[in-house]
C-alpha cells in the first residue's frame, strides 16, 4: 500500500503543479494520517508541494466542501464585519475589532489546515496545521461565551463573576490540551464538554432570580450549545457516510454538515456576546442603571 501511494503521489506531483491535475486517491491509497474518516472512500489528494496545495483550490476533491464551508464564513466576516453596526455600535473600536478578530480566527485557521494539510511535508506538517486549527477554535470557543459566564454571575457579586471567568478559562485551556492530544472523533468533540457544561449553568443561573443581564443577550445561548451539539454528533457519529460509505465523499458529508451547524451557533454566540458586552458597557458608564 506504501509503494502504491507513493508511485501515485510522485506521478502526481508532476501534474500537481500544472494545470491539468491526473488523478485523485482511494482511501486506500492515501497518507494513513489524512485518511482518519473510514466512509470516506475516494477524493483524496495525494503528497503536494505548496504550489499544488494553492492549485487544489481550483478542482473538486474531497476537500474542496470542507475549505469553502470556511472560506465563505470567513469572507463574509471580513468583507462585511467592520460594517455591522451592533458591532461598532459598542463604540470602542479596540474591543470591536478584537471580537471581529476572535470571529474569523476559526474560519481562517481552518481554511489554512484544508487547504494545505495534503503538503508532501506528510504528518509533521499535518499535526502541526492540525494545532493551529485547534488553537483557532478554542480561542472562539473560549472568549466567544466569556461574556455571557460573567454578565449571568455578576448578580453573584463581581468578585464571584471574576472567578466564575477564570474557572472557564481555566476549563477551556484543559479543553485544548485535550483537542491537541486527541485521535479519535469522539475525543476531539468531547474534550469540549467541560465548556458546554459551564455555559449551560451560567445560562440556567441568568434566567433565575439571581441572574443578571438582558434578557435578548440569553435568548442566544439555547440554540448555540444545539448548535454546537449537533454539529459535535454529527462529527463523531459520521452520519450520513456511515449508511451510505462513497456516496457522500465529495459533498453532504458529516464533517460538512458539523461546519455549517458550527456556522450557525458562531452567528448565535456571538450575537449573544455583543448584547452583553453592550450591556455591561451602559452598566459601566452609567453605574447607577445597573443597581
Amino acid at each position: 500500500m506504501v509503494s502504491s501511494t507513493e508511485g501515485n503521489s510522485g506521478s502526481w506531483q508532476a501534474g500537481g503543479d500544472s494545470q491539468q491535475p491526473r488523478r485523485l486517491l482511494k482511501r486506500g491509497e492515501a497518507p494513513q494520517h489524512r485518511a482518519n474518516n473510514p466512509y470516506i472512500m475516494d477524493g483524496y489528494l495525494p503528497p503536494l508541494s505548496l504550489r499544488g496545495c494553492l492549485r487544489s483550490l481550483f478542482y473538486v476533491h474531497n476537500e474542496t466542501g470542507n475549505i469553502v464551508t470556511h472560506a465563505v464564513p470567513l469572507l463574509f466576516i471580513v468583507l462585511h464585519g467592520p460594517t455591522w453596526p451592533s458591532l461598532w455600535g459598542l463604540n470602542e473600536p479596540l474591543l470591536s475589532w478584537a471580537v471581529l478578530v476572535v470571529m474569523a480566527m476559526p474560519w481562517a485557521a481552518s481554511t489554512l489546515y484544508h487547504t494545505f494539510m495534503a503538503h508532501r511535508g506528510g504528518k509533521w506538517v499535518y499535526r502541526l496545521l492540525l494545532g493551529i486549527d485547534v488553537v483557532g477554535i478554542c480561542t472562539a470557543v473560549c472568549l466567544g461565551p466569556m461574556p455571557h459566564v460573567y454578565v449571568s454571575t455578576l448578580g453573584l457579586g463581581r468578585a464571584a463573576a471574576a472567578v466564575a471567568v477564570l474557572i472557564y478559562c481555566h476549563a477551556c485551556l484543559y479543553s485544548l490540551t485535550q483537542a491537541v492530544k486527541a485521535t479519535n472523533a469522539w475525543d476531539s468533540r468531547t474534550c469540549f464538554t467541560l465548556p458546554v457544561l459551564m455555559v449551560a449553568a451560567c445560562w440556567v443561573l441568568r434566567v433565575s432570580p439571581w441572574g443578571e443581564g438582558q434578557w435578548e443577550g440569553g435568548m442566544f445561548v439555547p440554540p448555540m450549545l444545539a448548535l454546537f451539539v449537533l454539529g459535535g454528533l454529527a462529527g463523531a457519529t459520521f452520519v450520513p457516510e456511515r449508511w451510505a460509505p462513497g456516496r457522500v465523499d465529495l459533498a453532504g458529508n458529516s464533517h460538512q454538515i458539523m461546519h455549517l451547524l458550527v456556522v450557525a451557533a458562531q452567528y448565535c454566540m456571538f450575537r449573544g456576546a455583543l448584547t452583553d458586552l453592550s450591556w455591561l458597557l451602559q452598566r459601566h458608564a452609567h453605574p447607577a442603571d445597573g443597581q
